[in-house]
């Protein structure tokens, strides 16, 4: 989202957190808005081996639950304009062992 030329509650959420020995690299991070990125750091939200997008079966709650989170659920991650930028798949899997809480809706 944008106003004028800024954008608008835009983060960049690390896949593997720092203070764990993740890196300050492109493919070490997401760009999602402020609320999926607490989700993410959360655990209601991860990212599959093949860059889909993995939500909690543990996460519930009423009407926006469906249409910001539910609804993404299978996702295919946007490629990046560099491969080099694409999520490491050794970041992923500590996300996903890690932080991400439940396992992954169908």
């Amino acid at each position: 989202m944008q106003l004028d030329n800024a954008d608008i509650a835009l983060d960049a959420a690390h896949i593997r957190w720092c203070q764990f020995g993740g890196p300050d690299t492109l493919n070490n991070g997401l760009a999602c808005c402020s609320i999926h990125h607490q989700a993410f750091d959360r655990g209601a939200i991860s990212i599959s081996d093949d860059q889909r997008i993995l939500i909690s079966s543990r996460l519930y709650g009423q009407g926006g639950a469906d249409s910001m989170f539910l609804v993404l659920s299978g996702a295919q991650l946007r490629t990046p304009n560099r491969r080099s930028a694409a999520p490491k798949a050794d970041f992923l899997v500590w996300h996903r062992t890690q932080v991400f809480r439940g396992e992954a809706r169908d």
